[in-house]
């Protein structure tokens, strides 16, 4: 350890009831995540519980040292990394406090597929599903505002969060829920200053905010300040959740649960070539589905080679898929929106082959496996390029996603690059992975020019 590691382990010894680590090899493994970047921290902490962590903020805000919180390290944008200290909340604070008749109080470091099965025996599930469900945490959804394939229908975390316990940089623990927005001046407490100041600062700012942050299905552009402030409340945690730990670490969460859909559908559609499959998106999103992903066909040759089951149902020559689901108030109502999918999809295209429906809890999410278990599969890809996560997440109006593909697209072609593409078309987001040689100062140049052009299309 050199001396500034020395003297943090040294004062937080006492006190800090987690481990810190300051060694060659912390450093290492958390000096990258699922991103590209890699930034070697000064060191890292596992806290056991929230005075660990108001611990650790009161520490760094007096000697000036970043805090960096991690969930899983899942996150394709660097936002995990740092030369500060990284916070690992994934290790002691897993604890699903309890779980009330529509609510879920849980700690940051809970997993959300293990929330989900908790929650299960009670008919309920945590309803944003992030492709990476199975090791994503809590506290890193909220950080990200994660959503998922179901966005279209169930929003994404900030609609689903009723309170959220933050430790604030000088360390001081809020409960952060729906507060009465006060306009007069001398509240007592920390939370009533901090609403008291938030709310001057968006009502005085509201026309600006509607002009620049246009309301869509995703939007993930900077704070999120639309909505936060109504006539008579000020909603903090829809201003939280997405920030990525730069206005508060989140510790706990209270959670709004859904019931499991009792009647749910869902249908694999494949085609001759992706432009088809693009073309069939707009007839089909026209009939509100819960869920619409689009899959190009990198994503389904990987499941044809990750399950025997898939390789069944999906011809070689199969250019893309189109994955959608439906829910409804019965069965047979269920049936017929399917039905009426496969419908609309043969009038765009009549070579379009239906590969499986599925009715039953279990065959649902069997077809629902093919997205969540094969999109991690590419970034395991080897070869001299391989699909990397740059542009990975842009999210369009999806009226205009047909138009944004089709100009992307072109982009790729001027760079002479592939990219393979999974989008959640219903809600307009969508997943680049472009084929490219190991990143370095040499090829840096080409990767952002590439960047900024699909930025460019997207604004």
């Amino acid at each position: 350890m050199d001396e500034q590691q020395q003297r943090i382990a040294e004062d937080l010894g006492g006190e800090f009831q987690g481990e810190l680590r300051f060694d060659a090899v912390a450093q290492e493994i958390y000096a990258s995540d699922a991103s590209l970047y890699q930034i070697k921290p000064l060191g890292v902490a596992f806290p056991k519980h929230r005075e660990d962590v108001a611990l650790l903020a009161r520490y760094s805000n007096e000697f000036d040292i970043p805090l960096i919180a991690r969930g899983a390290g899942s996150g394709v944008a660097g936002g995990s990394l740092g030369r500060g200290v990284i916070i690992d909340f994934s290790r002691h604070m897993t604890d699903v406090k309890s779980i009330g008749s529509d609510t879920v109080r849980v700690e940051a470091g809970v997993v959300r597929e293990h929330l989900n099965r908790k929650l299960k025996a009670h008919g309920r599930y945590f309803a944003p599903d992030p492709s990476n469900s199975s090791v994503t945490t809590v506290g890193g959804m909220l950080a990200v505002d994660a959503a998922g394939s179901h966005a279209v229908q169930v929003g994404s975390c900030r609609d689903h969060v009723k309170e959220i316990e933050t430790v604030l940089a000088d360390g001081t623990i809020i409960n952060a829920g729906l507060h009465a927005s006060p306009m007069q001046i001398g509240l007592p407490g920390r939370s009533n200053e901090l609403v008291h100041e938030l709310a001057q600062l968006l009502a005085k700012h509201e026309l600006l905010i509607r002009e620049k942050q246009p309301p869509m299905i995703r939007n993930s552009s900077g704070y999120h300040l639309r909505s936060v402030l109504t006539t008579s409340n000020l909603n903090l945690p829809r201003l939280l959740v997405g920030s990525e730990g730069t206005l508060g670490l989140f510790t706990e969460a209270t959670l709004h649960t859904t019931p499991i859909p009792a009647h749910r559908g869902a249908v694999l559609l494949l085609f001759g070539d992706l432009e088809r499959a693009i073309n069939a998106v707009n007839a089909i999103t026209s009939l509100q589905p819960s869920a619409c992903d689009l899959l190009d066909r990198r994503i389904i040759s990987l499941a044809r080679e990750a399950d025997q089951r898939f390789e069944e149902l999906i011809p070689r020559n199969s250019e893309a898929a189109i994955l959608v689901e439906q829910t409804g108030y019965s069965d047979r109502q269920v049936q017929d929106r399917i039905k009426e999918l496969i419908v609309h999809a043969r009038r765009s295209d009549s070579t379009v082959l239906v590969a499986a429906t599925a009715y039953t809890f279990e065959e649902v999410e069997f077809l629902w496996s093919l997205p969540y278990r094969v999109v991690p599969l590419l970034s395991r890809m080897m070869g001299d390029t391989r699909p990397l996560p740059i542009v990975e997440d842009i999210a369009v109006p999806p009226k205009v996603l047909h138009e944004f593909l089709t100009k992307a697209q072109r982009v790729f072609q001027r760079h002479w690059i592939t990219a393979s593409l999974y989008a959640h078309a219903a809600s307009g987001q969508v997943h680049f992975r472009p084929f490219l040689p190991t990143p370095t100062l040499e090829n840096a140049t080409k990767m952002e020019s590439l960047s900024r052009e699909l930025y460019e299309v997207a604004v």
